[in-house]
């Protein structure tokens, strides 16, 4: 996106928000909190992260050329293991986040289940997903993901799981293109019948944040 159109376009965004009563100013920012940080340094100290990543695995189904996670030659060469984390020490570090929170009476702004590896190569992500949620330990729980692996059942998880955000990754628009950029996978249709079915389950059962 053009930088200039851009800046317009948030001043413009920003204004008209600014414009707005004070009551519907509130409601949003009830609705959207993480979309409403104050500056960082006016939040320091901080008893709890601000954002935090925690990543179920390092591991992907894509070899994308764009992304050192796909450049197992460069991996090689940092000594970089590869593996996933057990459900076990997932739910140690949130317990013992959860006794930041409780201690501080704070919540983390925004915690990714996601870093370097596609989350959904976890086949318990879900259950990780739902396991934040149930702590309450973030405002918004959310994930990134190439969707390849995002079957229906997949999808219910998910959605049954709470999680407040997921952010599709799309690495083309054709099947040639994305084989060209991952490697090792061709088939964009599948990737776009899978947010398909994502956006009409949430939106028909009404009980998932949204995704980008």
């Amino acid at each position: 996106m053009n930088n200039n159109f851009y800046n317009k376009t948030r001043t413009l965004v920003k204004t008209f928000y600014e414009s707005m009563p004070w009551q519907i100013r509130e409601g949003i920012r009830n609705i959207y909190p993480s979309r409403f940080a104050g500056p960082l340094y006016k939040l320091l100290p901080m008893a709890v992260p601000f954002s935090l990543h925690i990543d179920p695995t390092n591991l992907c189904n894509f070899r994308c050329t764009f992304c050192p996670t796909g450049d197992l030659d460069l991996l090689r060469t940092v000594g970089r293991s590869k593996g996933q984390m057990t459900v076990e020490l997932f739910k140690k570090i949130i317990d013992e986040l959860s006794e930041m929170c409780i201690a501080s009476g704070q919540k983390v702004n925004e915690l990714h289940i996601y870093k370097d590896g596609e989350p959904l190569v976890h086949k318990e992500f879900a259950k990780m997903a739902a396991y934040v949620k149930n702590k309450n330990v973030a405002e918004s729980v959310q994930t990134t993901t190439n969707a390849a692996l995002l079957t229906k059942d997949r999808t219910m998880e998910i959605i049954d799981s709470g999680l407040d955000l997921i952010r599709v990754s799309v690495e083309h628009v054709n099947d040639n293109g994305y084989k060209k950029i991952t490697k090792i996978f061709g088939d964009y249709n599948l990737v776009k019948e899978n947010v398909k079915f994502l956006f009409e389950e949430k939106t028909r059962r009404k009980n998932f944040g949204g995704f980008i």
